[in-house]
């Protein structure tokens, strides 16, 4: 009988001396035992009630190109028909000179002058000794393609050497290796989404193309650029931004350049787009009795928050004296907001309500502002955006330098839903490199329920998460309902208001406000295409009353308040629910440096503690697709700031947060590594527990860590977001933010365990948050 490498969890000695008898060939680390095993043994280790994880069985191919895979394991399907890479490779071929220049790239490759990218598949995790005899042939593995499977650079005498070594299962050569290029081709339009102005047929098409930084200079590509018709128009550090004329063939120049050695990515350019006083109790910053202060003290104090939109009416009364700059980068020194969205969207994060007596606040009052103006112009009915630089690391840093630590982004690009595009990736890369600061990013108003192919009739579709919200290490928030039941639309039925896209009951006959417990249909779901969860959390997106610039139009909103001199305007979206996330980010942040005494909380700690606390809805439409959290409708829960901070109203909770980071405060370095904490429980209140971490860039996670948490006397730990999918219960493979909760707990001793299942970049830092009726203090077991 044929032998499988499996992985047994161990979580105690029992389990690990099962595990090493009846398994041959056997690796041990702290989280594990691997080893061969057939079906007989596997599954009497599993009548034992031990955790048995198989090798990967569906690996699917992937290409620079070539979108035409499946979405996962879920059976969701290729959401698009998209080109194969032969197609595609065949039509690049037809161009002037791409055989010259493609043999040449393969000339540089055949001489060892270059490496060229290889998809790696090697049996189970990848642990210490397959990562020592590869740097011994001089191979990194540089990103993790899906479970198992790694993307290597190898030069021609490599090759046979790494196909021979005896962990590795198969060696192929990738001659494309994203597939967002592919989505453009099966829209049968890809023309169209390269236009700088998509209604305009005598308009340049753009490709963005991210460099190899391993090469020294970008002469090759510039070369090649060229020789195919192009122009390098934009470039920062690894990014090029590419202009063809009107008619040009971008699919068949695409195939040329992604096959180039120096090539990373490619992928058309597309410009992004906006995410088009209630929300305070709404979020669980509950009014206070007569006489008493709020009971959750927090407003933001100390804390900036940078908002990148269109603009900000700087003279509203409800910035006054908080604005730590407005930076014009959309247009020359002019950061006014015709639009209005962007002062909208900075209310709903820190207006202090000076306009309206502190009538209409937003989420932290106490806050400061740093602005960033990205809109530039108004063409053919489209806000602009185009003040966003090239590489979205020019946006961060400067805010970064600024002081701010919370960065609100009310924008996406809905021309590549679901994916993990350049931009998503250039957020990760970011965050991963500054981890204290935390990116919020709306998740898209892209919702639709007509003709639907993951969902019921009558229910909002799956899989339309605009990127940069696809982004690992971003807080994504979609738009729940308002309570409110008048003004700003709120009683209009989602079926009056766009019959085109919700047809068909329940949805249709939903009003667009006065059920907190249900999502706004137009809020994107997730998941996004490597199966990752999104949006992470919701917050109130319609009918919501925020500040209106004197600069905009009537026209610009969903209505007008005049009670307190126009002050105030409604608008709806997943715009405006973000936003209300940053300012309890804000909050967050202000208890860890306040009560805990901590200088620089990480963003995986704010984003930990907001997902820990939230609050999972129980209307019908944000349980469609799973009726326990997480999902892809609502994420893991609403925003509910009473459930997620400390405070007199909620006596006996406590909240201890651990921030593991790289100076030596327990990141993890090796594969099978184990982090352990202890904690007194008492009944009363739920125990909740969520584990966060800012991954490395790359589609997927790359270093992926596991939740679990124990009692003596219970036969199984729980797991996290064990309840992610109906039908079964298992370790998470595809997310980088983990819960478990227990409604009702037992009292006594619980331990929490984070372990490494697979580092390929460590160290990995990590935070995990835990709240309920517990203990003072957490003790660090290992």
């Amino acid at each position: 009988m044929s032998k499988l490498r499996i992985t047994v969890h161990v979580f105690d000695p029992n389990d690990r001396a099962l595990a090493q008898e009846a398994l041959s060939d056997t690796v041990e680390t702290q989280a594990f035992v691997t080893g061969l095993a057939d079906t007989g043994t596997i599954a009497e280790l599993e009548a034992n009630g031990l955790m048995v994880e198989r090798p990967a069985t569906q690996h699917r191919t992937y290409s620079r190109l070539d979108g035409n895979t499946e979405v996962g394991t879920l059976g969701l399907g290729s959401t698009l028909r998209t080109a194969t890479a032969e197609e595609l490779n065949a039509a690049a071929f037809t161009l002037p000179n791409a055989e010259r220049i493609l043999a040449a790239g393969e000339d540089r490759f055949l001489t060892g002058q270059v490496r060229a990218p290889y998809l790696l598949t090697i049996e189970g995790p990848l642990l210490q000794k397959y990562r020592a005899a590869l740097a011994d042939l001089g191979l990194t593995l540089e990103q993790s393609v899906e479970r198992e499977t790694y993307m290597a650079r190898l030069n021609a005498a490599m090759v046979g050497v790494v196909r021979d070594l005896a962990f590795v299962q198969n060696l192929a050569p990738l001659t494309n290796l994203t597939d967002t290029l592919g989505d453009v081709v099966s829209a049968g339009d890809l023309g169209t989404l390269g236009r700088d102005e998509p209604d305009a047929d005598d308009s340049a098409l753009f490709l963005d193309l991210r460099r190899d930084l391993r090469f020294d200079d970008d002469a090759s590509i510039r070369g090649a650029v060229a020789e195919l018709g192009g122009e390098v128009v934009d470039q920062s550090r690894r990014k090029m931004r590419i202009a063809f004329p009107a008619g040009a063939p971008l699919d068949a120049l695409a195939a040329i350049l992604t096959r180039l050695p120096e090539v990373d990515l490619v992928e058309p350019y597309v410009p992004p787009e906006l995410h088009q006083d209630h929300a305070r109790p709404l979020v669980g910053l509950r009014n206070a009795p007569a006489g008493l202060p709020p009971a959750i003290a927090f407003d933001g104090t100390g804390e900036i928050i940078a908002i990148a939109d269109t603009g900000l009416d700087d003279t509203h009364p409800d910035f006054a004296g908080r604005m730590s700059a407005v930076v014009a980068l959309g247009r020359t020194s002019d950061a006014t907001d015709p639009v209005g969205h962007g002062t909208h969207v900075a209310g709903s994060a820190l207006g202090d309500g000076s306009a309206s007596n502190g009538t209409v606040q937003g989420i932290a009052p106490g806050a400061t502002l740093y602005f960033q103006s990205i809109y530039s112009r108004t063409l053919n009915g489209r806000d602009r955006l185009e003040g966003l630089p090239l590489d979205l690391e020019t946006l961060f840093q400067p805010a970064y330098d600024a002081g701010a630590r919370i960065h609100n982004n009310s924008w996406g690009n809905a021309a590549f839903l679901a994916r993990y595009n350049i931009s998503a990736d250039e957020v990760d890369a970011f965050v991963h490199e500054n981890p204290e600061m935390l990116v919020v990013f709306s998740a898209g108003n892209e919702g639709t329920a007509r003709n639907a192919r993951h969902s019921q009739q009558g229910f909002v579709d799956l899989l339309s998460v605009t990127p940069p919200a696809t982004a690992k290490n971003v807080l994504t928030v979609g738009a729940q309902r308002s309570d409110r039941s008048t003004g700003g639309r709120a009683d209009m039925k989602f079926g009056d208001f766009q019959p085109d896209r919700y047809p068909d009951p329940p949805i249709s006959e939903q009003t667009v406000g006065g059920d907190p417990a249900g999502l706004a249909a137009f809020s994107s779901r997730g998941p996004t295409g490597d199966e990752r969860i999104k949006p992470d959390i919701v917050a109130p997106g319609t009918a919501i009353l925020s500040a209106r610039s004197k600069d905009a139009g009537d026209h610009k909103f969903w209505g007008n308040e005049s009670a307190h001199g126009g002050k105030y305007a409604y608008m709806a979206g997943t715009s405006m629910a973000a936003p209300q996330v940053a300012g309890a980010a804000a909050l967050v942040r202000q208890f860890y440096r306040e009560i805990h005494g901590l200088a620089q909380p990480s963003a995986a700690l704010i984003k930990a503690t907001l997902i820990n606390g939230a609050q999972f809805l129980g209307g019908v439409d944000s349980m469609a697709s799973n009726a326990a959290a997480p999902n892809y409708d609502q994420g893991f829960g609403a925003l509910d700031l009473w459930r997620t901070l400390p405070h007199r109203d909620r006596p006996g909770f406590v909240l201890h947060g651990i921030d593991a980071t790289r100076s030596g405060n327990g990141a993890i370095s090796n594969t099978g590594d184990v982090r352990q904490y202890r904690i007194s429980v008492e009944v009363g209140l739920p125990l909740r527990i969520c584990l966060a971490w800012s991954d490395p860039p790359g589609r997927g996670v790359q270093n992926d860590l596991d939740l679990a948490v124990l009692r003596a006397g219970f036969p199984k730990p729980w797991i996290g977001n064990e309840d992610r999918l109906q039908l079964r219960k298992d370790f998470d493979r595809q997310n980088n933010v983990e819960i478990v909760r227990i409604d009702e707990p037992e009292a006594g001793t619980y331990v929490l365990r984070v372990s490494a299942w697979n580092i390929l970049r460590p160290p990995q830092t990590f935070a995990l948050v835990v709240t309920g009726a517990i203990g003072p203090t957490i003790d660090s077991l290992s």
